[in-house]
């Protein structure tokens, strides 16, 4: 039995992959394929090092690691400004359609539907400020830049230039560290693609898989 984690251990990249991993072991699958964007990445990136066997391909969608400290630091400088936007919830005009048109500038190169906007603020602010900070905390370590290389699968990375959240500048040093990686560029489209092109994404992700 694993030793019992601690509250940040178990929100971190290894924490979080330990629980997929259990999850996986009550569904009784023994290997499968994973579709990771963003944060989940990071998720995805420690499942396949810890357990390559059981990760026969893998897609990472806007995703990059950092290549040195200062750009560490910066990521880090940029969480701070995303947790602030979280303490702002509780503001009376939390909820405007002003704030969703507002926040979605970054994740959007083209907006959706005003709908799409209004569910997506609705989802941000119902997210747990604890679990919310120690993701953010847990996820500026090296663990992922060392475990890119343990990758055993072929691996998928889809990256857009248009890209707010997920830097796109470092989506081929991030996927040159993955042996067997693979790196697919879908613009114009911002942080999103699986919204703002839906039908591309998908094909590309069903043409990787299958």
């Amino acid at each position: 039995m694993p030793p019992r984690l601690t509250l940040e251990q178990s929100y971190s990249y290894h924490g979080l992959a330990q629980i997929l991993y259990a999850f996986l072991d009550a569904l009784e699958l023994d290997q499968v394929d994973i579709v990771a964007h963003s944060y989940g990445c990071g998720i995805a990136v420690a499942m396949a090092a810890a357990q390559p066997a059981r990760v026969s391909k893998l897609v990472l969608s806007n995703f990059s690691t950092f290549k040195d400290e200062r750009e560490r630091k910066f990521v880090g400088f940029a969480h701070k400004i995303t947790g602030l936007m979280v303490k702002l919830r509780a503001l009376p005009f939390a909820n405007s359609d002003f704030v969703a048109r507002s926040i979605s500038g970054r994740y959007f190169h083209q907006q959706p539907e005003l709908q799409v906007l209004r569910d997506g603020l609705s989802d941000f602010n119902q997210m747990d400020e604890t679990a919310a900070n120690l993701t953010v905390h847990t996820s500026l370590g090296w663990d992922t830049f060392e475990n890119l290389a343990k990758i055993q699968c072929p691996t998928l990375m889809i990256a857009t230039l248009q890209d707010q959240i997920m830097p796109s500048r470092n989506a081929q040093f991030t996927i040159e560290r993955v042996p067997n990686g693979k790196l697919v560029w879908m613009d114009p489209c911002g942080h999103l693609p699986m919204v703002e092109k839906t039908d591309e994404f998908v094909a590309t992700v069903n043409g990787f898989l299958c």
